[in-house]
């Protein structure tokens, strides 16, 4: 496991510290979310003195990638939500376990690790306790740099939590997206008869959506993962969809690519002729078009 404060802080002693993440950027980024009212900021733990000038925004970013036939890992991986690296550059790993080697209580100990430095990132310094709340112990790893600044007074927060629906559902515990019950945010609903939030069903009139707001969020956490539990500020209210997977992994885009490639393979002028006829199962591009052989 590489313990994100750590990092960091062995991150501001290189010249690209402020690539990696741009401290000239923040007082712009919080003053443009002052002036449109985030509900996440009131009375959030990172507001301390100066924290505008300080506060870098981060992003945790979850997702299973294949490492063996029949198996993948389950990897967690952050960075700065502005950066001037690409992702390959700037998106640094946290931990990844073997999901074929992974029990019900697997994350939650990692996790709890995981919150312990993201909550010491949070406030700038190197703890002064252990992930169980214990005083660190005198020559124990970490107690060298208690209480000393990680960089120079910058810190992080978690400003977004990323991956797809899987990684939602499965990982952070939220509502799964098969249930009657799948949105954590709104209350949608997937019975027809329960009108107003039936979500196939998007009618303006008769909306009866419950928006969950940040502070409801952080009160009563519809999620057990440690993520919403022990790390100040943070609620479901930050998990994002990527855009790989809301694009590319059976998202938007792969169904735009899909339809240029058929149009162009189903249209190719050497290959087909016009018959008036409707290829079953090919849909409206083809109608009136057969392939012919070869």
């Amino acid at each position: 496991m590489i313990l994100p404060h750590m990092l960091f802080s062995s991150l501001a002693t290189l010249p690209h510290f402020n690539d990696f993440f741009p401290t000239a950027l923040l007082e712009q980024f919080w003053q443009t979310l002052e002036k449109r009212g985030d509900p996440a900021l009131e009375g959030h733990p990172m507001k301390t003195r100066n924290w505008k000038k300080f506060t870098i925004p981060l992003f945790v970013h979850g997702d299973g990638v294949q490492y063996a036939n029949n198996n993948s890992l389950m990897v967690w991986s952050w960075g700065a939500l502005m950066t001037c690296f690409n992702s390959l550059q700037s998106k640094f790993l946290i931990s990844c376990w073997p999901k074929s080697a992974t029990t019900e209580e697997t994350w939650n100990d990692l996790l709890k690790e995981v919150c312990w430095s993201f909550s010491a990132l949070l406030n700038g310094l190197h703890p002064s306790h252990d992930s169980d709340g214990a005083p660190l112990k005198k020559g124990s790893r970490f107690f060298a740099n208690k209480g000393k600044p990680l960089a120079n007074g910058d810190k992080g927060v978690i400003w977004a939590v990323m991956g797809g629906a899987e990684f939602f559902a499965l990982v952070l515990g939220l509502p799964h997206w098969a249930s009657k019950r799948p949105c954590h945010e709104r209350g949608a609903s997937s019975s027809t008869a329960n009108q107003g939030k039936y979500f196939k069903n998007l009618e303006m009139d008769t909306e009866a959506f419950t928006r969950v707001t940040h502070a409801q969020a952080l009160a009563h956490p519809c999620s057990s993962n440690p993520l919403f539990n022990a790390i100040p500020g943070l609620s479901t209210k930050f998990v994002r969809g990527d855009a790989l997977h809301i694009c590319f992994v059976h998202g938007v885009y792969s169904h735009l690519l899909g339809s240029v490639l058929h149009y162009i393979c189903w249209f190719n002028p050497g290959r087909q002729k016009k018959t008036g006829a409707v290829s079953s199962g090919v849909g409206s591009l083809a109608k009136g078009w057969t392939a012919q052989p070869g």
